[in-house]
């Protein structure tokens, strides 16, 4: 067993994956960085423009995960496994961290999933729960669909030239399930 860096797309169920190897082996920990993220932007950026506050969290972010990594490794019992998972760290920067430490990368991504399809999966979700997308009109989440999915493409390329675990979540999560089952 190691630890695990879940990255992939907003939506694309890495909060869900998390859970579901948290119920099966209830050995880990799990940092979610979305939450982290949030609370970040909340308590120092509320006035600085959100594509500013995105870019200097999002710059942080692998520096953070690395901080984390070396405490959780220094302070706490070496059999103690976590979870780091958020749709802010990129492939790129997870493929960095798992060659300095010694974790797992699982990708979560949707590149075959219809724009459509999952502007109404984000809408739903918005609807349900509430979250950032809320806020966007239309045309902007249409563009963020779209660009979501451009990017899963990308990032299935990155992750089977590095031997990357990659579960498309295009139709459904039961390829989460079974990731675990196995």
């Amino acid at each position: 067993m190691k630890n695990i860096l879940i990255v992939g797309p907003p939506r694309s169920g890495k909060t869900t994956l998390s859970k579901i190897i948290f119920n099966q082996y209830n050995v880990y920990s799990i940092i979610n960085m979305d939450v982290i993220r949030d609370g970040i932007y909340e308590a120092f950026f509320c006035d600085i423009e959100k594509s500013t506050r995105k870019e200097i969290v999002t710059n942080a972010v692998p520096k953070f995960i690395k901080k984390i990594i070396e405490h959780y490794q220094k302070y706490y019992n070496p059999d103690m496994y976590y979870i780091i998972e958020g749709d802010i760290l990129s492939i790129e920067d997870a493929i960095e961290i798992r060659n300095q430490y010694e974790v797992d990368i699982i990708y979560v991504g949707m590149p075959n999933i219809k724009e459509i399809d999952l502007f109404n999966r984000i809408r739903e979700n918005a609807s349900k729960y509430g979250c950032w997308t809320s806020k966007c009109s239309d045309i902007e989440l249409h563009k963020r669909c779209y660009d979501i999915i451009e990017q899963s493409k990308k990032d299935k390329i990155v992750a089977d030239e590095n031997e990357i675990v990659y579960l498309d979540t295009s139709l459904n999560n039961d390829c989460l399930y079974n990731y675990v089952k196995r």
